[in-house]
């Protein structure tokens, strides 16, 4: 393995590499090596070999490659037979295994691939990726609700609803170097150029974010103030910084004007401003530029950075397609595919566009718009390519551990990862919000909180990490601080205030505070929480007829949601036979759903509900937990194949 990789190091500077089995295919050089020795290769041959190493483990039929490597030249179909003669000869692949040959529909390539990035940057990386990374071949959709969706998880790729409210505000002192960068105000006679703005506040912010000294409040929360017009001390205490950048964009004709300026958010006034005018297909670059003009304003150093994909083009892809992401109207998911696509056609190296496609393929799975069997290859190609492209990229290394950590069920792998996007991206809420997450689905409660309350400090407007966080509390008995942050949520996001007064309800319960907790609860549109409540009010107030009542029409239901609320009914009785019969009526449901990895968030809603917490030490209740994690995991396995 070393020899391999001194082999391909000696070229001189960092390649892009993948490793397959005994080969490493330096795509930077264009050369194929074993044990250090170039193994020869005709350019096409190459071409076809880079095709499938891109796709390990996928079906790729002829015309795909055809299309693929010669870009609609047309040839006859002996040409690429030709090439896979010199691939298979080039791998010692006399018997297929390599690269096996499926009768009438295509190629598929049979090895383990790894990516990486050879030099000192990337060796931490390659090197406990090396020995245990696994072939792409499918990326079960429980990745994506973690990523996308659930109280769990919900802390990737998601807009939360938020609107900026006086509670939100975080306790204690500012820090002295903290900023929040605003949207770009589209000052556009005609408008739509708020795509470009928005593009560029964001990535300014990413540029930013590399200081390790400076806190940069995320977009999520810096974007709630898009137009309106709050004095920006006022914006600066709900953020909690000490800085604001603002700016505006203007086109007029074939040039657009950007503006910018810092702001300090007491005495300081206005620091450093900026104006820059540019060509409409020569944009890239002013992130920038602007990144490092406020550092140089806060007397810090901007990293430098690569600029290695200036087709102009593409970028302007790109920024739309980020743009519809975000927004999530109809048919905004596909239409931000298609953009993310072209950029990629024009030009295969730029690491956002990567990720913009990753995570466009998620919500179109998660939509139902795609099959995850048809995405979730590409998903995971997709983050490979992008940390090939940065080996340093936080997002992709996050990414990548939620996949060993969900997917494969590797914890230890995951775990490397995560320590290398939270070096690399400590001031990335994002990253920690996962994380985060992660060491809390793990029973590590506190660590996980730790980590929700660090990425909410970086992003104190985000109605989705308020709710988690809340939940969190919840579920360890911290009655008040669940309060707090619940009450906060539903001021960033009244849309979800039915499940936000359900949980309030329950923490009323857990006080004892039954006559507010009945009137919460019949607030509720939905009717079942409305019955589960009645019945833990009537409990609690020693009224069994209505109890009786409330459980008989809970028990009536034949769904995973009413066999968790009767969880805990019986756990507040006192009845543990009853809460183990229900754990198992629960189990059954859950494994006949046809969907485990959909209806996980079940399981763990009963295993760390804040009713069973006397129970968590329970070898029943543990062994039963184990138990439909196994399940969970010999089902999401076998879906692989």
């Amino acid at each position: 393995m070393t020899m391999q990789i001194e082999g391909a190091t000696r070229a001189g500077g960092d390649h892009r590499c993948y490793e397959l089995g005994d080969f490493v295919l330096d795509i930077d050089r264009a050369v194929l090596l074993r044990n250090g020795e170039d193994v020869p290769l005709r350019p096409k041959s190459m071409a076809v070999l880079l095709y499938l190493v891109e796709r390990p483990g996928v079906l790729v039929s002829k015309a795909e490659l055809l299309q693929g490597v010669w870009r609609g030249l047309v040839v006859s179909d002996d040409s690429l037979t030709q090439c896979m003669i010199d691939v298979r000869r080039a791998l010692g692949d006399d018997d297929k295994e390599m690269v096996s040959t499926v009768r009438g529909r295509g190629y598929r390539l049979e090895l383990d691939v790894v990516p990486f990035v050879t030099g000192l940057r990337a060796s931490a990386l390659h090197t406990f990726a090396v020995d245990r990374l696994k072939s792409a071949r499918w990326l079960l959709v429980v990745f994506a609700a973690v990523l996308l969706a659930g109280t769990w998880f919900a802390v990737w790729w998601s807009r939360a609803s938020s609107t900026p409210s006086s509670g939100a505000s975080a306790a204690g002192p500012i820090p002295a170097l903290s900023i929040a960068v605003l949207a770009f105000e589209d000052m556009s006679q005609a408008g739509g150029w708020e795509y470009f703005g928005d593009g560029l506040a964001e990535e300014v912010i990413h540029q930013l974010a590399r200081i390790q000294r400076l806190r940069v409040t995320a977009w999520t929360s810096s974007f709630t103030f898009k137009g309106r017009q709050d004095d920006v001390a006022a914006i600066a205490e709900q953020l909690q910084v000490s800085y604001v950048l603002q700016g505006s964009v203007r086109a007029d004709g074939d040039k657009v004007r950007v503006t910018a300026q810092l702001v300090g958010a007491g005495n300081s006034g206005q620091l450093w401003s900026g104006a820059y005018t540019r060509a409409r297909d020569d944009t890239f670059g002013l992130q920038i530029e602007i990144a490092k003009s406020v550092a140089e304003a806060l007397e810090l150093t901007l990293l430098a950075t690569e600029q290695d994909h200036r087709d102009s083009v593409a970028w302007e892809y790109y920024l739309r397609g980020r743009f519809l992401h975000h927004r999530r109207g109809e048919g905004d998911p596909q239409r931000a595919l298609a953009l993310f696509e072209q950029a990629l056609e024009r030009n295969p190296d730029m690491v956002e566009a990567w990720l913009g496609l990753a995570s466009s393929l998620l919500v179109l799975a998660w939509d139902g718009e795609r099959r995850y069997s048809e995405v979730m290859n590409d998903v995971r190609s997709a983050l490979n390519r992008a940390l090939m492209l940065d080996p340093d990229n936080a997002e992709a290394l996050v990414r990548l551990g939620a996949c060993y950590y969900f997917i494969d069920f590797d914890p230890i792998q995951a775990r490397q990862y995560f320590s290398l996007a939270l070096e690399y991206g400590p001031n990335e809420a994002t990253v920690i919000a996962i994380i985060g997450a992660v060491e809390y689905h793990s029973q590590n409660f506190e660590r996980g909180i730790e980590l929700l309350e660090k990425a909410i400090a970086m992003d104190p407007l985000s109605a989705l990490y308020r709710n988690n966080l809340g939940f969190y509390y919840l579920q360890n008995l911290q009655l008040e601080a669940a309060r707090r942050e619940l009450a906060i949520a539903l001021e960033l996001n009244p849309d979800d205030t039915d499940f936000i007064h359900k949980e309030l309800a329950r923490i009323l319960v857990l006080e004892r505070r039954y006559e507010e907790a009945w009137r919460l609860a019949d607030t509720l549109e939905d009717a079942l929480p409305r019955q589960q409540l009645h019945a833990l009010i009537a409990w609690g107030q020693g009224s069994r007829e209505e109890w009786a009542a409330a459980v008989s029409h809970l028990e009536a239901q034949q769904t995973l949601d009413a066999a968790v609320m009767l969880v805990e009914v019986y756990a507040l009785a006192g009845d543990y036979a009853a809460v183990f019969h229900w754990l198992d009526i629960l189990g059954a449901r859950y494994l006949n759903s046809g969907e485990v990895w959909r209806h996980r968030q079940h399981i763990d809603d009963a295993r760390f509900s804040p009713f069973l917490v006397s129970l968590r030490q329970d070898t029943r209740l543990q062994q039963w937990g184990e138990r439909m994690d196994r399940e969970y995991r010999e089902r999401s396995l076998a879906e692989r194949h």
